[in-house]
């Protein structure tokens, strides 16, 4: 290999080595950045499950109010259908909040992880993914608030 100046350019490993880890710990804090957007949205699906299932019990009663119980003319067996909504909605919270804690402590470290390896990059500066990823990050430890505040 020769360089601009038509001069020939000496092979370093160590260099290589050194460039091709700086890529890799790059994209590897790409996953991690992209990861902990995940589960943030997990976490807070969790929390929304909740007031999901509540929405749906309300507009079961809001509805029959409404029609004056002539729904259950037009739909016979609308409570048990309501019911069965409300049982499935039921165990996709029970699940995403018995899992809540696992969720955030991830999108909690991968989202620490992801700013370090950001913010250690020479080559480039990543403000942006540093300021989402601290975003995420507080979202993430307000949401743990929330769910232990009850």
């Amino acid at each position: 290999m020769k360089d601009i100046e038509n001069k020939p350019v000496e092979f370093n490993p160590q260099n290589t080595f050194k460039r091709e880890l700086g890529c890799f710990s790059l994209r590897l804090g790409k996953i991690f950045f992209n990861l902990s957007i995940f589960f943030l949205v997990l976490c807070i699906c969790g929390i929304l499950s909740l007031i999901s299932t509540v929405i749906m019990i309300v507009f079961g009663i809001v509805v029959t109010l409404a029609t004056l119980g002539t729904v259950f003319v037009i739909m016979p067996n609308f409570w048990s259908n309501l019911i069965s909504g409300i049982n499935i909605a039921g165990n996709v919270s029970e699940f995403l909040m018995s899992n809540f804690y696992i969720f955030a402590s991830i999108a909690v470290a991968f989202s620490i992880l992801s700013i370090i390896i950001s913010a250690l990059d020479k080559q480039n500066k990543h403000k942006g993914k540093i300021v989402i990823a601290s975003i995420v990050l507080a979202v993430t430890i307000v949401s743990i608030i929330i769910t232990i505040a009850g």
